[in-house]
């Protein structure tokens, strides 16, 4: 389990009720709950910031949610961060409907079959989560050449560095994939909401 008590929004104040509601959207359920913004709501200030950075990133913006969700687990896995690869994972394979075997391509670092416009933003989100000074005009001209432009790598990187801060957060607080069924144990199961599942 991890360092700090997972807050339930049963039993939380009505301000973090309603932050961790929104994440899960209407009616709730522990399958579009995060471990993470319930970890952080023992510090509903964090959680409040933590909550508007992800649904900014993750479900604001122009560029598909797919693609946001391959740069997520790329960042994830590059970070060692088995929560965040494992929540963006089920993402993978019930919202963008990704093979088994192409997400384990992915999760190998090995992106060379991806179509070029993903490959690029692999590329470029790995770099991001592990030597971002090594960022070059190379990289940048491979994502112009995918069909990228300025907006959309700011947009990129924004994914990139919102999981750069995620998996730090969740290493931290040491959250586990296995502390889902314990967090939630006696919790309403019914999935509902727009497919999100752990953050």
């Amino acid at each position: 389990m991890a360092h700090v008590e997972y807050v339930r929004r049963e039993d939380a104040t009505d301000h973090v009720s309603e932050i961790l509601s929104k994440w899960e959207g209407e009616g709730g359920g522990t399958a579009n709950r995060s471990l993470l913004l319930d970890a952080l709501a023992n510090h509903p200030p964090l959680l409040e910031g933590m909550y508007t950075l992800l649904d900014r990133t993750i479900r604001g913006g122009h560029l598909d949610r797919d693609l946001k969700e391959l740069v997520s687990v790329v960042v994830s896995q590059a970070n060692d961060c088995a929560y965040c690869t494992a929540s963006h994972r089920e993402n993978l394979m019930e919202i963008v409907a990704m093979p088994e075997e192409r997400f384990e391509t992915v999760t190998a670092g090995e992106y060379d079959a991806l179509p070029e416009r993903e490959r690029a933003a692999a590329r470029f989100a790995e770099q991001v989560a592990l030597d971002p000074k090594g960022i070059s005009e190379e990289d940048l001209e491979a994502l112009y050449a995918a069909d990228f432009d300025e907006e959309d790598m700011v947009e990129l990187l924004g994914v990139a560095g919102t999981f750069v801060a995620a998996n730090t957060y969740v290493d931290a607080l040491s959250i586990q994939p296995g502390d889902r069924e314990e967090a939630y144990a006696g919790a309403a199961t019914e999935t509902s909401g727009d497919g999100d599942t752990d953050r």
